[in-house]
């Protein structure tokens, strides 16, 4: 009986830690992606996607799935809301400027720390999620460039 106390104990306590790895806080630096809503040929009318790219050094931190259904690895975390995301990094002026200005999309340099951290399956390939618990702006903001920027599912 008590080694059955004992393996049910393991089990549990693995699940829990298992569980509990999605919600701890994960810091990282990269570039954070935002791409805005076209109104018109001319101009845009708020924000679609907030997407962090972690660069090398941090991607390490991000567990890609590697095998059973739709693996895929880590290409960006898509955070959401994305309007409160754009205001977190570059603050509520800026940010209303920018959700209703002529710029596309936009990249920064940031540093961040997320939390449930999880991946799913969205258009038939692997993408990936979390919270945005804070971000710092290491720059300012740039247009950005097509051939970096995150695109699709």
């Amino acid at each position: 009986m008590r080694t059955v106390l004992c393996v049910a104990l393991l089990v549990a306590s693995a699940t829990v830690a298992a569980g509990d790895k999605a919600a701890q806080p994960i810091t990282a630096t990269g570039t954070m992606y935002f791409t805005f809503d076209s109104s018109s040929e001319t101009a845009v009318d708020g924000v679609l996607f907030a997407r962090f790219v972690p660069d090398a050094t941090s991607m390490k931190r991000f567990r890609a799935v590697k095998s059973g259904s739709h693996p895929g690895e880590v290409r960006h975390i898509s955070l959401e809301p994305a309007e409160t995301v754009l205001e977190a990094t570059l603050g509520k002026i800026q940010a209303d400027r920018l959700a209703h200005g002529t710029e596309r999309e936009i990249e920064v340099s940031v540093e961040v720390v997320l939390t449930n951290y999880k991946p799913i399956v969205e258009c038939d390939t692997r993408a990936y999620y979390a919270t945005l618990v804070s971000v710092k702006a290491m720059g300012e903001h740039r247009v950005a460039s097509l051939a970096k920027a995150p695109h699709g599912c």
